[in-house]
């Protein structure tokens, strides 16, 4: 960007009240001028130049250059003029050399660049399409070197010619559908067709040279259009209902067939045609063997003969193609059965019946008697059988897992029973019968009898009786009860669900219990009181409803010294003061410098996303110091200076020093000296002097602004 002087101004009387230093320049913004100044003369001695003239800065709209009195020309002598900012041209720019655009020329809607004398060319954009006009001469979109392709529209876009277009070259189409909206296409001799693979082989469609007007109709169906061998001028006259009969594409019609009817042959590769009384003549003179074919219902009158009708009695030919007659079939079948017989197997024995001369018998056995009636036999049991659904007697039988509804079991007078019946059951039981040994003999719930060797569930039966009839029943020890009195030895009570009263400390063994701090000791007598004291500020102790609670009071008070070992201390208070002139951070930090050392806080300005901020020495850029904010993620060991939000902080403070640098930049102070580049110096609150010519490098200006902010003057130096 250009360097800007700002000069000291005010109005007339404000120029005329004020004594400047020696060689100091200020502005009469009443008058427009320039005042030099002599250090010692109110109002300044010199008029350095009128700001009026041919050029008038700041006069009719803020930035502006008007000329309406003049022309501004800006001539480099030979050089290059350079603007390195923004130009607004209201009315007309001329240019004699070559204007250079680093980025781009930007046009409103509608604005027009126009090119030529007349202008002949004219480019603009009217707010929805875009536009490159001629009006003289033909409009050339070409290169000035042969080879150079020239590339119009996107691959995927459309390009749209609205007028005639002439190719005078070849047309290459790389898509996959060319579209021609056109009445009338004329090619002068061919079309050609590379296929589905970009070879060597193409296929062309062309004509024979015509010798008048020619119109051929592409019909309107789906197929293949066929094609003949060699050029012809013959036209075929056949309709295409003619050609499909060849086919056999059509229905069958029932048009009945004359002799002087013509059938289509092929008369050794030349078709022609044959009457029908000619093919009747030629099969009636020829005897022809009919091969592999089908007759359907067809009358075979007399007799028939040839190889595939066989005389053989015994069928040894075996053919599953050739015919037996009659004779020869009855013959087989009196045979086969003359010879065959019928084998029948028994449990005890095998016998054959010849089907062609004996009987078949079947005979009954004990329980079991046979019939026949017609075509059946039929076999039947007698009583002396026993059944599923009869009633019958069973006598030394043995049942093998037998299910029984209801048994009975009589008496030895048979005058009565015992009958065994079961209440109904929610799943199969099993009874097992215990082995019995002598007179075993087995007991009823109401009967009384003598248990020997017996064990009894006490949880599923009641046994009654007295204590002393207990104790008797037992071989050794005996019951205690609970009103009697007795002594028990090497029981175990449980106190949990017994009272244990007037038990004296003299009876126990363990009579006291030892309180110790580590070093002192005292023992308290059970049923004494044993009490736990707190310090000030330090431990309390509270007893509620048998319950010792010890721990810190709300306010603790550490006389010696506070270590904690763990990762984390999380102090929520409100103030916290520390007395410590210093605080010391990163205590174990001394073997490496991979941590960052500062503080940090949380805060959040949306009400939805925490936020921290501090200060902190960043170790991976050389220790220095940082101020931060806005880091979304908290700081572990590090502060992530990538993180989502990590921004540097401000700081809002003075300075004070001797020398200091910003970005590595030295900064102004007002005892030191230093060189200035690209600075805006305001001089309404500062003081410019002894400003000569010579001072400026080559190509440098001083510009000279107004209370208005707009350039009164500006002053070269040399060589610019």
């Amino acid at each position: 960007m250009p360097t800007i002087l700002q000069l000291r101004r005010g109005t007339t009387a404000e120029n005329a009240a004020y004594t400047g230093s020696v060689g100091e320049l200020t502005v009469d913004t009443t008058l427009d001028i320039v005042k030099l100044h002599d250090g010692s003369t109110a109002g300044g001695l010199n008029t350095v130049g009128s700001l009026q003239g041919n050029i008038q800065l700041g006069k009719t709209a803020a930035g502006e250059i008007d000329t309406t009195s003049g022309n501004l020309t800006i001539d480099s002598a030979g050089g290059t003029v350079a603007i390195d900012d923004a130009v607004t041209v209201s009315g007309t720019l001329g240019v004699t050399g070559v204007a250079t655009f680093s980025t781009h020329v930007a046009m409103g809607d509608s604005d027009i660049l126009k090119i030529g004398a007349g202008p002949d060319l004219t480019l603009y954009h009217d707010g929805t399409n875009s536009y490159i006009t001629n009006a003289t001469g033909a409009l050339k979109v070409a290169t000035e070197t042969s080879g150079i392709a020239i590339t119009l529209g996107h691959s995927t876009s459309e390009v749209t010619v609205a007028d005639n277009l002439t190719v005078t070259g070849n047309l290459t189409v790389s898509g996959t559908t060319t579209t021609v909206d056109s009445t009338t296409i004329n090619i002068q001799n061919s079309f050609v067709f590379e296929g589905a693979t970009d070879d060597s082989h193409e296929t062309t469609l062309t004509t024979v040279d015509p010798t008048a007007d020619r119109t051929i109709s592409l019909p309107n169906v789906s197929g293949t259009l066929p094609v003949l061998a060699a050029a012809s001028t013959t036209q075929i006259t056949s309709t295409p209902e003619e050609i499909n009969l060849i086919d056999g594409g059509t229905s069958a019609g029932t048009t009945a067939v004359a002799g002087g009817d013509g059938i289509v042959t092929n008369d050794n590769g030349t078709m022609r045609q044959t009457t029908v009384d000619t093919f009747d003549t030629y099969l009636a003179a020829t005897t022809k063997t009919l091969t592999n074919k089908t007759l359907t219902s067809p009358v075979l009158n007399t007799g028939v003969s040839g190889s595939a009708i066989l005389d053989e009695d015994a069928m040894g030919s075996n053919s599953a193609t050739q015919l037996a007659t009659q004779q020869s079939i009855k013959a087989y079948v009196d045979a086969k059965v003359t010879a065959e017989d019928l084998d029948v197997t028994s449990d005890s024995g095998t016998i054959d019946i010849d089907l062609d001369s004996e009987t078949l018998t079947v005979a009954g056995g004990t329980g079991l008697s046979s019939s026949a009636t017609g075509t059946t036999v039929t076999l039947a049991i007698d009583s002396t059988v026993a059944t599923l659904t009869g009633t019958q007697t069973l006598t030394n039988k043995t049942l093998t897992s037998p299910v029984m509804t209801t048994p009975q079991i009589n008496d030895s007078s048979a005058d009565h029973q015992y009958v065994f019946a079961a209440s109904e059951l929610a799943a199969d039981r099993t009874v097992t019968m215990p082995l019995l040994t002598g007179n075993d003999q087995f007991t009823m719930d109401a009967h009384a009898s003598t248990l020997t060797n017996k064990s009894i569930d006490l949880g599923t039966n009641t046994l009654t009786g007295s204590l002393a009839e207990f104790n008797t029943a037992l071989q050794s020890e005996s019951f205690a009860g609970l009103a009697a009195a007795q002594t028990l030895t090497n029981k175990t009570i449980s106190g949990s669900s017994n009272t244990l009263s007037n038990i004296a400390n003299g009876s126990l063994t363990n009579s006291a219990i030892t309180m110790s701090d580590g070093s002192n000791t005292t023992a308290v007598a059970l049923g004494g009181t044993m009490t736990f004291a707190g310090t000030n500020n330090e431990i309390e102790v509270a007893e509620s409803s048998g319950t010792l609670t010890i721990g810190l009071p709300n306010n603790v008070t550490i006389s010696g010294n506070l270590t904690v070992s763990g990762d984390t201390t999380t102090v929520n208070t409100a103030t916290l003061a520390v007395e410590d002139p210093l605080v010391s951070l990163a205590t174990g930090n001394n073997s490496s410098d991979a941590v960052d050392i500062g503080i940090y806080g949380l805060y959040d300005t949306s009400g939805s996303q925490d936020l921290y901020g501090g200060l902190f020495r960043d170790a991976n850029d050389s220790g220095k110091w940082k101020l931060f904010k806005d880091t979304q993620a908290a700081p572990t060991t590090t502060v992530n200076t990538s993180g989502t939000g990590y921004a540097v902080g401000t700081l809002v403070a003075n300075l004070e020093a001797t020398t200091a640098t910003l970005g590595g930049v030295n900064i102004l102070s007002t005892t030191n000296s230093e060189t200035v580049t690209n600075k805006t110096i305001n001089a309404s609150n500062n003081t410019i002097s002894n400003i000569v010519s010579s001072m400026f490098s080559s190509a440098v200006s001083l510009a000279i602004i107004n209370s208005s902010g707009t350039t009164q003057k500006t002053i070269y130096g040399p060589g610019s």
